[in-house]
């Protein structure tokens, strides 16, 4: 059995992973967030569904415990007894028809049921791989397998630990450069997530990032992604499998970190520069957000030039307390401003400049701060950003109300959950909004 408590940073990771179990009518969350039976469950979350069979019985808390030979639930906050009082414990089997449990290894998964378990599979290998010495080198922030620094513009050696190398050849583990071939897409959407953020790219392709969700809008999807700084080489199949169904990851093989989010907004403009030049806009978005691109393309009308927009930041300066996510140090950036930026849960920006500010990016040497950079690109072009109408982008969350979401384009802190929960009731209904 486990259990140690994992530290507060290891607990984090894992309390975002969610199940959608399909059929039986609307899907329903399963919240993977005891994954030590040490950890309580929050207030009104922990509930599942459990059987022994392919019905539905009964409602019930449970939490998932886990130990050599495999895993198990039991009820929340019984130790030592199983679920069913035979002695034997039961595994999660997730199916295309819903879900259900069986004794463990009687089954094996079909590809579909697989890529539905992966969130499970991800939590449990991450776990399971703590304990045991990795077989390969880890990746990291200044070395590169298989690579070697570009002897132009190479980064200095002296360079600080939260300054990404930068120009440097990192390798496209998962790439799409056909996906634009033939199209001039009014829209390439930019979605930065995590390898293990499944849940959240699935709710975003079924939201706002569905690239037919607007009518006569041409729009392009991807999502950025890095490797996993302990479990990349564990995760590779997972992604590679969800990849194979939906053709929209884009991943270098550069660190997942919060500070490498320069990286991941970089990695999305070479593709843009490369293999979409002739795309109208390009917008850069987190997938914790709620996005109308119905009301972005009204203002995004006619096409422009030079032109970034979104919730604009001026006279604001970097953080130097390390207590703050958001530190960056003299040595990465001395100066005590930033010039003018948009914040980075979501910007767009007219596809000319998206050229521009790429290469103007390996000109300059790299903050970690994603958006505070482009702002620093643009101030290097001479390009000014352009303010949106008042309130349209929003980094706070407020609470949703259809006709005030008509009215703006970006909410920020909208979970996967909740983006599934009030999309149907927003995409329809348009002509009851003055």
């Amino acid at each position: 059995m486990v259990s140690p408590v994992p530290p507060e940073a290891e607990r984090r990771k894992f309390e975002e992973l969610r199940v959608w179990p399909g059929g039986r009518g609307q899907p329903r969350v399963w919240h993977l967030r005891h994954l030590c039976p040490h950890i309580s469950a929050p207030a009104g979350h922990g509930h599942h569904r459990a059987t022994a069979g392919g019905d539905w019985e009964h409602w019930e808390h449970w939490e998932l415990h886990l130990d050599t030979t495999g895993s198990h639930w039991e009820p929340l906050g019984v130790t030592g007894s199983h679920w069913d009082t035979t002695g034997s414990y039961w595994e999660l089997h997730l199916g295309a028809t819903g879900s259900h449990w069986e004794p463990p290894s009687t089954m094996k998964l079909p590809p579909l049921s697989r890529l539905l378990a992966l969130p499970v599979a991800a939590a449990l290998a991450l776990l399971a791989l703590h304990s045991r010495p990795s077989p390969h080198p880890p990746i990291t922030a200044t070395t590169t397998p298989g690579t070697t620094p570009r002897p132009n513009n190479a980064t200095a050696p002296t360079r600080h630990p939260l300054q990404p190398p930068y120009p440097h050849p990192y390798r496209f583990l998962l790439n799409h450069p056909d996906k634009c071939r033939g199209r001039t897409p009014f829209l390439v959407l930019l979605v930065v997530t995590s390898p293990a953020d499944l849940a959240a790219r699935d709710a975003v392709r079924r939201t706002w990032g569905n690239e037919s969700a607007v009518p006569g809008l041409e729009v392009l999807r991807l999502f950025l992604l890095g490797v996993h700084p302990a479990f990349g080489e564990e995760l590779r199949p997972v992604l590679r499998e969800e990849d194979e169904l939906h053709r929209d990851l884009l991943q270098q093989d550069f660190l997942d970190t919060y500070n490498n989010l320069t990286l991941k907004t970089l990695m999305g403009l070479e593709w843009v520069s490369r293999f979409c030049p002739n795309a109208s806009y390009v917008m850069k978005a987190d997938h914790d957000v709620f996005l109308n691109l119905e009301f972005l393309a009204g203002l995004l009308r006619p096409a422009r030039s030079n032109f970034l927009t979104g919730y604009v930041y001026r006279r604001t300066g970097p953080l130097r307390n390390r207590a703050y996510k958001w530190f960056v140090p003299r040595e990465v950036y001395p100066n005590d401003t930033y010039p003018p930026y948009c914040g980075g849960p979501g910007y767009v920006l007219s596809g000319d400049l998206a050229l521009r500010v790429f290469g103007a990016a390996q000109t300059l040497p790299l903050i970690n701060m994603e958006d505070a950079f482009v702002g620093i690109c643009l101030h290097a072009l001479g390009v000014a950003v352009t303010d949106p109408p008042p309130g349209a982008f929003l980094m706070y969350r407020l609470e949703y109300e259809r006709c005030r979401f008509r009215r703006l384009v970006m909410v920020h802190h909208y979970g996967p959950g909740e983006l599934l929960r009030i999309w149907p009731h927003f995409s329809r209904g348009r002509e009851e909004c003055p």
